[in-house]
């Protein structure tokens, strides 16, 4: 369990259906930021799911950036799938409340789904709807950038990021059963990074295998299961 707790409205009820990272997480995450310094690899904009989890992993991403202006882009239309949290009270910190926590929060970014909106309208989605969903938020996202170079960088949940890479690669949303969505950090275990890089010739996204070494220990890795990714 992590050291601190940040503040919430509800008190520990609010970490029910919205937790913290563990701290073998945040340090995973400062390793996953470490990489990347020491591969070559940087970004230019950060978006993450409004889950508390995803941000202090993007916080810990940015720690071995240090002196980097970039900051994190909380979007709503990022988080997991509504069906497991149907009748479950979500209440994420909002920007200031993350601000005064210090994290390096983007105060001028205006999600594509405010999360009021994810609430109310997605409750009830299906499986398909939840795809649906995301591909709707990256394209938008994307196209925030479509005239300029750079990298982004999505801290997301392990189905979220098998929908961007279904929307990238223009596959269509998963025909997935609840439980085989349950299941899906078998192929996208903790801490998992995926690369796809767009080929402006064509506009199309490419796999790139092996961006970052895994992270091993003992019977632990953060492999992807590239074959189940790259599913027809």
């Amino acid at each position: 369990m992590p050291l601190r707790a940040v503040k919430r409205e509800n008190g520990w009820k609010d970490f029910y259906n919205d937790p913290p990272i563990t701290e073998i997480g945040y340090a995973t995450s400062q390793m996953i930021g470490r990489g990347m310094k020491l591969s070559g690899i940087g970004f230019d904009m950060v978006y993450c799911s409004p889950a508390l989890r995803s941000i202090q992993s993007a916080h810990g991403i940015l720690k071995s950036f240090a002196g980097s202006n970039t900051k994190i882009c909380i979007e709503a239309g990022l988080f997991e799938y509504l069906g497991w949290y149907e009748n479950a009270n979500l209440n994420f910190l909002n920007t200031d409340q993350l601000v005064s926590e210090g994290y390096e929060i983007q105060p001028n970014y205006i999600p594509y789904m405010m999360a009021q909106t994810l609430k109310d309208k997605f409750h009830s989605e299906t499986i398909e709807e939840y795809y649906k969903r995301v591909n709707t938020v990256v394209n938008y996202i994307v196209s925030l950038h479509g005239k300029t170079k750079c990298n982004l960088l999505f801290v997301v949940h392990a189905p979220t990021i098998d929908a961007i890479g279904r929307s990238l690669m223009k596959k269509s949303a998963a025909n997935l059963s609840n439980y085989e969505l349950s299941k899906m950090g078998i192929h996208y275990p903790y801490a998992s990074v995926v690369g796809l890089e767009e080929i402006k010739a064509n506009g199309e996204w490419q796999l790139m295998p092996n961006i970052l070494p895994p992270i091993s220990c003992l019977d632990f890795s953060n492999r992807v299961n590239l074959n189940y990714f790259t599913r027809p």
